[in-house]
């Protein structure tokens, strides 16, 4: 474990999630197989494109929920943020259910 997270990381997009409120994710026991191969998809889709974000969007004892996203479109970079990678852990961490 790095900064107290444990070292099992699964990758999520936001049709995996269910966020009752903000301190709880819910996901389903079994995640779309192909979520690994979507993840470095688009992160080799932003690395192109020289701007990626990585986030720790949750976690339990033994797993991080992680997700990486990119801007696709004109409007969607964010301020004060222009190039690079960007990687982050919500704080507060929300806990899995």
């Amino acid at each position: 474990m790095r900064r107290g997270l444990p070292g099992d990381v699964r990758w999520v997009f936001r049709d995996d999630l269910f966020q009752p409120d903000p301190l709880r994710i819910c996901v389903p026991p079994q995640l779309p197989d192909d979520n690994e191969s979507l993840a470095a998809k688009v992160f080799a889709e932003g690395r192109r494109e020289g701007l990626v974000e990585i986030v720790g969007i949750g976690s339990s004892s033994t797993r991080v929920l992680g997700t990486v996203w990119h801007p696709k479109q004109a409007g969607e970079e964010v301020q004060g943020w222009s190039v690079g990678m960007k990687l982050s852990v919500r704080s507060p961490k929300p806990e899995l259910s």
